[in-house]
């Protein structure tokens, strides 16, 4: 059976998805997502259906469903502007709304797209500001970049800036689609860190948002303002991989060099380097003497432990706690196959402090977290992504400001187009009290990555710490209409929502179906908005789960702190403090708190911190 719709072919018989004759790369999860919807075009298909349907014997959270239809958006080319094939029906589930239409030897009839109606609520939100997202965006990108592409001294060349566009999978086998994704990722770790003073290199999550994409190469360096931009594939075939990879120049549309690579499959990092060297030559810029000094330490790896690797990054961005206890178990069966690769390491650092910020008391998780993210510095001192978990333990849960400071700075300096890093060094600053630097780092994580929720989400944090919170409303709605159904990746950015209450119907927080953290950050967007009846419910609730579950204390303090309520503030920042909560760091600037600063309590809590007691005007 064959089923058409626009320039699509679903075929089910090889399970597959075409484009105008390409291959449409995706995961089978995905594919049997879209299929369950085409098979029920112009209708609502529930969410428990997909869900009993694509994952039968298991229990997954519907954040793992809303993932995979976000992903086959993309692929299907929806966008915030609007949707032309999947529509979310709000509390039900989705609706494949694009006409399909099956052979006539199938004797199957075209399948009409639904009646009009009244677009939903989410759909309503995104139609009205899809433009001006884009704009924003694009404006950022190039003020930011505009400013550092300048000569960096008198007569020096400008600063180029470099897209790489996702590696497409040639193997025909949607299951390695990771290896591509990886490739990708790492293409742009690689390129990021090579000659940082004349090479800035967009970051992964917005190159990845043109994955799948109709959109020129011209349009694409548009969007990103890049000079140049790299775009490839890759096939692995048993013990053999094959990279082909070209340079463009965007203006012109020139291309400026061209190579494929064919090696062991063991030899997959040295290729990488290979290519960024090339690129480097191509661009002519003059190497850096560490990026020369890694070349000539690059090791084999052994191959299952990349893949282990790979398959390890990618469960953790899906930010679920089943999803990031899936990442602990690959990062882990990667570091038994080789103990020596030191990314593995820094993986699992991160898997480890996502637990620990998300789903799980600290003290279960965050010795080993430690102990991986100095394992990975040992292992390489310039593994920039290993420097920044090493900075947020100090952080979240050393509370050591000088040895964060230090690891950010190192991470910055290993690799200055790291979106990530530059984000956490805005957190860091702004939980110290030192608004203006936060909001600079802030920015220059948004213009590295103008696609990421996250960089949004983080940019809307830091402007609320630094008491701005109308430009904190404006980064958290970018952020929701880049993705209407981001899970909560922090609570307390929630609390962006304070100054427009009407906001909180907006976000994906249920009250019936929310985790612990969603549901406290709740009851504090409630105290905050006046409805202190409404606060009391979940706090009410959340205290009979206590017994059952982990309940983040900091955030039931700052609800608490909201409402008025001291002794139960402190009664929580207590337990927070013995339990070395990673919310803590935010207590010096955190608005919620402003009602308990006079009380000696938090004076002496901060102490304890090793932070500077003062009231915050």
């Amino acid at each position: 059976m064959t089923y058409k719709f626009a320039d699509f072919t679903l075929d089910t018989v090889e399970r597959a998805l075409h484009h105008s004759g390409s291959a449409v790369p995706l995961t089978p999860k995905a594919y049997e997502i879209l299929l369950a919807l085409v098979e029920n075009a112009g209708h609502v298909t529930d969410k428990d259906t997909l869900l009993k349907r694509v994952w039968p014997d298991s229990f997954v959270e519907e954040a793992n469903l809303s993932q995979h239809v976000f992903t086959l958006r993309k692929a299907l080319g929806d966008t915030p502007a609007g949707a032309a094939f999947i529509e979310t029906v709000p509390k039900r589930g989705y609706r494949f709304i694009a006409t399909v239409q099956a052979p006539s030897n199938d004797g199957l009839p075209a399948v009409p797209p639904p009646a009009a109606q009244e677009p939903s609520r989410v759909r309503a939100f995104w139609l009205p500001s899809a433009v001006l997202l884009f704009l924003a965006v694009v404006f950022v990108s190039i003020f930011t970049f505009g400013r550092t592409r300048g000569p960096s001294s008198e007569g020096a060349p400008p600063r180029a800036i470099l897209a790489v566009l996702p590696f497409d999978n040639y193997a025909g086998d949607p299951n390695q689609d990771f290896i591509a994704d990886g490739l990708t990722e790492e293409m742009i770790t690689q390129l990021g860190r090579l000659a940082p003073e004349r090479l800035g290199v967009i970051a992964r999550t917005s190159s990845m948002s043109f994955k799948g994409t109709k959109k020129s190469v011209r349009e694409i360096a548009g969007a990103l303002h890049a000079d140049y931009v790299l775009e490839g594939s890759v096939r692995r075939d048993g013990d053999r991989v094959r990279i082909s990879a070209q340079l463009i120049e965007a203006k012109g549309q020139t291309h400026v060099w061209a190579q494929s690579y064919e090696r062991e499959s063991r030899d997959f990092l040295r290729v990488q380097d290979e290519i960024a060297q090339a690129i480097a030559r191509e661009i002519r810029i003059e190497l850096t003497p560490l990026p020369a000094a890694r070349a000539a330490g690059i090791r084999t790896v052994d191959l299952a432990a990349h893949d282990d690797y790979l398959h390890g990054r990618a469960s953790l961005r899906l930010t679920t706690e089943p999803a990031v206890r899936e990442a602990v178990r690959y990062f882990e069966r990667s570091i038994g196959r080789d103990p020596g690769y030191a990314p593995s390491y820094a993986g699992l650092a991160d898997a480890g402090i996502a637990l620990t910020d998300f789903y799980v008391q600290p003290d279960e998780w965050i010795a080993k977290a430690r102990a991986a993210a100095h394992k990975a510095i040992e292992l390489d001192e310039t593994l920039a992504e290993a420097h920044i978990s090493a900075g947020a333990i100090h952080l979240l849960f050393d509370w050591d400001w000088e040895g964060a400071e230090r690891e950010f700075r190192r991470a910055l300096a290993i690799n200055p187009s790291s979106g990530e890093g530059h984000a956490w060094y805005a957190y860091h600053l702004a939980v110290l009290g030192r608004p203006d630097e936060s909001i600079v780092e802030a920015r220059t994580a948004v213009a590295i990555d103008p696609f990421s929720v996250s960089a949004q989400l983080n940019a809307g944090w830091v402007y609320y710490l630094a008491r701005r919170p109308e430009d904190a409303v404006k980064m958290v709605r970018r952020a929701l209409e880049l993705d209407p159904h981001l899970g909560i990746t922090h609570s307390s950015v929630w609390m962006a929502y304070a100054p427009d209450p009407s906001l909180i119907g907006q976000v994906a927080i249920d009250p019936d179906s929310s985790g612990t953290l969603g549901l406290a950050a709740l009851a504090g967007a409630f105290g905050m908005s006046g409805n202190r009846i409404k606060a009391m419910e979940i706090l009410s609730r959340l205290k009979r789960a206590e017994s059952d579950q982990w309940v983040c204390p900091y955030e039931m303090a700052a609800a608490y702190a909201t409402l008025r309520d001291s002794e139960e503030v402190f009664r929580y920042l207590d337990k927070s403090y013995r339990e070395r909560s990673g919310c803590l760091p935010d207590l010096l600037t955190d608005p919620r708190f402003d009602a308990v600063r006079s009380d000696p309590r938090f004076a002496g809590l901060l102490k304890k911190l090793n932070l500077s007691p003062r009231i915050v005007p």
